[in-house]
């Protein structure tokens, strides 16, 4: 009888987390940690002309590769910090640092870029978002 008990328990108990990992996954809040980020609520939309998230937390570095529909362009940059802090690095497609930052705080500003390039972004327990778009 008590072997039966622990079992049961246990089903109970492993169909209630999959019941709420299911429901964290539907409200768009989801915890993923690896080697390279910790990410706690982090909505994201991206295309090949811009990048955007917002997150509740997090920690680690992302990059993403934007092509503008038009040579040269502007990339228009949206950062909010709550708390935490991030940095921005923008390569060009043969690695050339065209923009650095780093603890940036909220803020909205332009950067001029030959062509395609390669945007990072890196974050310290930061909490907020950001948005990099090409302006039209």
């Amino acid at each position: 009888m008590r072997k039966q008990m622990n079992f049961k328990t246990a089903v109970l108990i492993l169909v209630g987390i999959v019941l709420l990992l299911q429901v964290m996954g539907a409200l768009g809040i989801e915890v993923q940690k690896s080697s390279s980020y910790l990410q706690i609520g982090y909505w994201e939309n991206s295309s090949a002309q811009s990048w955007s998230a917002d997150y509740i937390l997090w920690d680690g570095w992302r990059q993403r590769t934007l092509r503008p529909t038009t040579q040269p362009a502007t990339l228009h940059i949206t950062v909010q910090t709550d708390a935490g802090s991030c940095a921005l690095q923008i390569k060009s497609t043969d690695g050339e640092i065209l923009f650095a930052q780093e603890d940036i705080p909220t803020s909205a500003f332009d950067v001029e870029v030959p062509g395609d390039v390669m945007v990072r972004f890196i974050a310290d327990r930061h909490k907020g978002g950001f948005s990099v778009e090409f302006l039209e």
